[in-house]
């Protein structure tokens, strides 16, 4: 939930400062069972695996696939 929150604010800020926000990024809970630790940036390959990247402050990247993080 914290991460929700902290990237509507980062879009939020992007927005009201001119900066322009990427047409392919939408908001999707995409892991609701999941936890992360301080992830920071979370971006999807678009090679049709629908698979997610999660970066984590630590330097972890984990993969998220249907809404499962792979061990």
């Amino acid at each position: 939930m914290y991460a929700r929150w902290l990237f509507l604010l980062a879009l939020l800020l992007a927005t009201v400062v001119g900066a322009q926000v990427p047409a392919d990024l939408m908001l999707v809970d995409a892991t609701p069972n999941a936890t992360f630790n301080l992830p920071l940036a979370a971006r999807a390959p678009h090679d049709g695996s629908g698979r997610l990247f999660v970066v984590e402050k630590c330097g972890t990247i984990k993969i998220v696939e249907n809404g499962i993080v792979l061990s």
